[in-house]
């Protein structure tokens, strides 16, 4: 009776890890189509209609090529040879323009790749290109010169030179350059210098400064001042609007008119309202890797997990563990989410994600990490590191959603503005990744 029972308990484990195992398995959609090359792929592909565009090669042997391929995945042009490494191709107008480590930016028409011009600089770029408007892109003549370049032709239109070598660069309604303080004996010392995109005058220059790179969000830029104090300048003149008297967080990111604030260990996130004054925060597991903003929602991953929550207020929607999160990008309004069970686990998954329920739409296997995918007609046109491609099914979403800062008007100048103001009342983060402690009562 006994050796009977010991059996029955040990069948209904087995069946219990038998249940268990078989709703947790994951099921890859089929693709509608997929190829495999014979090089690996080494940037997020741009479409543009029907055509793809990506660098791939072997960095092995030091091969490189711009590869155009059609809307089945066939080869139809590519460039010849880049003799250096390059950095991620940027579409600009009809042209994709290509800089690489060896000093060379060239431009190729799109499509067909034919080139249509290329400069050398004095030096190795430090920064990669930055576009400034559908025309024009910015490039580092040398690590203090700054030159704006027509995309079409190739030729200058200006170029700013500063004193010391240039750290970051981004462009809005004015460029912010970030570079070593001229001024200062100490190496940690930074400046930010605005130039005029139209003329490449100097504008103004704040100094005393953390090597962090410029935020943007309409008539606002957001650095981060000596001693981590988050400070919010006015872009056309330079003066400052705010400065955030606490200087435990680092500004990360901006989300239309949300200022996304981080803790030094990455598992403290602050989100401020830009408008209102109102902040709440989310105290992470393991360190923040990624933040995207769909409509009132904000999507935060650390590594093991991707929260859900109402930008404004913090309430909780939905969360998913997904153990080794890589990235996380829009994709037709929805999110595609990149990670492994474990570190060592030679599979890698990508999830398209319907945000509002947090349904799977479709999930693809593979051996290394995924590019970024991008929307075709038919389908997402999905790229991963090893050379595979393939076009998943059109499912869920069908609008490809824009969330960037470029069209964003900031009201209200700052007056309100409190970035360690709370919604609550208690000291405690509003909305903490552990599962018991998570609170969505406002008091």
């Amino acid at each position: 009776m006994k050796k009977a029972h010991i059996i029955s308990v040990f069948a209904v484990i087995l069946i219990a890890i038998g249940v268990y195992y078989f709703q947790n398995l994951e099921t890859e959609t089929p693709p509608l189509w997929q190829k495999s090359y014979d090089f690996k792929i080494y940037s997020d592909p741009i479409v543009v209609g029907d055509k793809s565009y990506f660098v791939g090669g072997d960095k092995g042997v030091n091969k490189h090529f711009i590869f155009e391929t059609d809307s089945n995945g066939e080869i139809t042009a590519q460039t010849p040879e880049l003799p250096a490494t390059p950095f991620q191709p940027e579409l600009i107008g009809k042209h994709l323009i290509v800089a690489d480590a060896g000093r060379m930016t060239r431009a190729f028409a799109v499509p067909g790749l034919s080139i249509i011009w290329e400069q050398a600089s004095e030096q190795f770029f430090k920064i990669k290109p930055v576009k400034l408007d559908e025309n024009r892109v910015l490039v580092t003549g040398n690590q203090k010169t700054l030159f704006c370049i027509n995309a079409s032709t190739g030729d200058p239109e200006w170029d700013c030179a500063l004193e010391t070598p240039i750290v970051s660069c981004a462009a809005d309604k004015y460029i912010i350059c970030l570079h070593q303080d001229p001024a200062s004996s100490e190496k940690d010392s930074y400046c930010a210098t605005a130039i005029n995109p139209e003329t490449g005058a100097i504008a103004w220059r704040v100094t005393e400064l953390e090597n962090t790179p410029p935020l943007f969000a309409e008539n606002i830029c957001v650095l981060s001042s000596k001693g981590n104090h988050t400070i919010i300048l006015e872009q056309r003149s330079g003066n400052i609007m705010f400065k955030n008297p606490d200087n435990r967080f680092k500004p990360v990111k901006i989300l239309e008119t949300h200022l996304l604030t981080l803790s030094k260990d990455k598992t403290n996130l602050v989100i401020s309202s830009l408008e209102s004054g109102n902040s709440w925060d989310i105290n992470l597991q393991t360190p923040f890797k990624e933040a995207i903003k769909i409509k009132d929602t904000i999507f935060i991953a650390d590594k093991k997990t991707l929260f859900a929550s109402n930008i404004d207020n913090g309430h909780k929607k939905w969360r998913m563990k997904l153990q080794d999160i890589y990235t996380l990008s829009h994709l037709r309004g929805g999110l595609f989410v990149t990670y492994k069970e474990y570190f060592t686990s030679r599979t890698t998954y990508g999830k398209f994600i319907n945000p509002e329920s947090s349904e799977v739409l479709w999930t693809a296997f593979g051996e290394q990490l995924f590019m970024r995918p991008s929307p075709m007609k038919n389908g997402d046109y999905l790229a991963s590191y090893n050379g595979k491609v393939r076009l998943m099914p059109l499912t869920g979403p069908k609008t490809i959603s824009s969330f960037t800062s470029d069209s964003v008007t900031v009201k209200d100048p700052f007056e309100k503005l409190d970035l360690k103001q709370r919604k609550n009342s208690r000291s405690e983060p509003l909305y903490s990744s552990e599962e018991d402690a998570i609170s969505n009562d406002w008091k």
